[in-house]
């Protein structure tokens, strides 16, 4: 059973004109049990300004994710595990992190464009990306390398953490679990423990039999936003039978690709330009986890960028949003249906 808690505040504001009543709604996440705290005053909100990106921030040297210096300026891969130095796919080319973290962590060059704006990514630079790191993954599980912690994750721009402005994703393959494995692992065991079933095939039905929250269907592939977002305009992209990165067929990387490129459409419509991106898989026998892709804002790169964390998500540990997760299912959906 999936139980949605949450519990209003209301603040009362004493303004020169009378007095307003505000509510704040305390939402707790039916996985992690972690509280968020949702303040929908803003629910239209968007940034006026242009979001492409116009012009090149100054940037030290040449860039190596570019493809007149991929063969020069990045590492080839381990050649005991791979008998090319690097692997592509389309404009995509995957070689390790010059800055990894951990003992298999790699980089996939997602465009031969530096600089990329929103509307500019395509379904195929996102398909063969995703399609690259699966190949990657699979070629160290043959090889008895890697581990069953797969994440495959991107930071468009400065603003959601990232150190070159060319689009690229990171391919980490982990033998260890980090702090997000361990959280979601807990609350599936907990669940499983409680109910007797598999967390996610109880929230999709769930969040799909209310309606709210609930974005639709690709093929195999359900969209759906969270009942307490982690982010602004928080979206997931869930592939329910699926466990392991290696059950990504080229139909199904197309699929995802898809929509995530329409979520970027909304991002974009409503004024904001970086966003971070997190495919994670745990491939472990038995695991509930299915194959999870999650999207969110992170604060728009400009003149006069403003952080999209504050004390609260950083010293108090605790999302504040000022958009409910309703608000924004309604717009991806809309988009999801054009």
């Amino acid at each position: 059973m999936i139980v949605f808690e949450r519990r209003e505040i209301l603040v009362p504001l004493h303004l020169p004109d009378g007095v307003r009543e505000l509510k704040v709604e305390l939402r707790r996440d039916p996985l992690s049990g972690e509280q968020c705290r949702v303040t929908p005053r803003r629910p239209t909100v968007r940034l006026a300004g242009e979001t492409r990106l116009q012009e090149l921030p100054a940037e030290a040297g040449p860039c190596p994710l570019c493809p007149q210096h991929v063969h020069t300026l990045t590492p080839r891969l381990d050649p005991t595990v791979f008998a090319e130095p690097r692997l592509g796919r389309g404009e995509a080319s995957l070689f390790p992190n010059l800055f990894p973290y951990g003992r298999w962590s790699a980089v996939i060059a997602l465009t031969s464009a530096h600089l990329v704006s929103l509307e500019d990514y395509t379904a195929a630079h996102y398909a063969d990306g995703l399609l690259l790191a699966r190949d990657y993954a699979a070629r160290l599980a043959e090889a008895g390398e890697g581990g069953p912690y797969v994440g495959v994750t991107q930071n468009h721009l400065p603003t959601a953490g990232g150190t070159l402005l060319h689009p690229h994703l990171q391919v980490q393959v982990d033998a260890e679990p980090n702090n997000f494995f361990h959280r979601v692992h807990d609350g599936l065991a907990r669940h499983r423990a409680a109910h007797g079933t598999a967390f996610f095939d109880e929230l999709i039905a769930e969040e799909e039999r209310r309606g709210e929250r609930f974005i639709g269907w690709r093929d195999d592939l359900a969209l759906l936003v969270p009942f307490a977002p982690r982010g602004f305009a928080e979206v997931w992209m869930v592939f329910p039978r699926l466990r392991s990165l290696d059950d990504l067929t080229e139909v199904r990387a197309r699929a995802l690709a898809t929509e995530i490129v329409t979520v970027l459409g909304v991002y974009r419509d409503l004024g904001w330009n970086a966003f971070n991106l997190a495919l994670t898989a745990d491939e472990r026998p038995g695991s509930d986890l299915p194959l999870w892709c999650r999207l969110v804002l992170r604060g728009r790169f400009g003149p006069f960028a403003r952080s999209d964390v504050s004390f609260h998500e950083k010293l108090f540990e605790e999302l504040s949003t000022s958009v409910a997760p309703e608000v924004t299912a309604e717009r991806v959906r809309l988009a999801h249906r054009a």
